[in-house]
């Protein structure tokens, strides 16, 4: 399920991330989508996702595909995907990355830097293809300054979200 995390002030919500569930089945979903897409040439990525979530809104061995693409679409949301530096690397992540990158919304790895970080280089470079923007950070050892850096670095995802996350920046401080 998706669990909803907002930063309130002043009955205002400064900033509301999402956690979505990891995918089920990220390679399928894509074949699905690229077949589609070779049916409906001209077509973009996020209509083919559309398209994806329509046929697939009841299907069982899809309802982690279905629950993070809805969440992605419907709110129009930019995407962090977090990973661990320490855990290999693995053809079923390429895979989410590029589903992804399908639904057109702006993105942002994030490499948490925890354990012996062996996998860093790896992870960096599949990031760096499917993701606008790879910030690194240490999420245990993180300061409070490294932690309000990685959220003023959100503003480069989309310049038009630039003063709301400025404004959640400073009433942070």
């Amino acid at each position: 399920h998706c669990h909803h995390y907002t930063c309130p002030r002043d009955g205002e919500t400064m900033l509301e991330l999402i956690d979505t569930p990891g995918f089920q089945d990220a390679r399928n979903a894509n074949a699905w989508i690229e077949d589609w897409q070779r049916k409906h040439s001209g077509s973009t990525g996020p209509e083919a996702v559309r398209a994806y979530l329509v046929a697939h809104a009841n299907v069982q061995a899809a309802v982690n595909e279905v629950r993070v693409l809805e969440t992605v679409l419907g709110c129009g949301a930019g995407l962090i995907y977090v990973a661990h530096a320490d855990q290999r690397y693995k053809g079923s992540h390429d895979a989410e990355l590029a589903l992804l990158a399908r639904a057109g919304r702006p993105r942002m790895g994030v490499l948490n830097l925890v354990g012996a970080s062996r996998y860093r280089d790896r992870w960096r470079e599949a990031m760096s293809v499917h993701c606008g923007k790879v910030y690194e950070i240490d999420a245990v050892h993180a300061c409070f300054a490294e932690r309000m850096r990685l959220l003023e670095s959100f503003k480069g995802l989309d310049d038009s979200w630039a003063p709301a996350i400025s404004r959640a920046v400073e009433l942070l401080r």
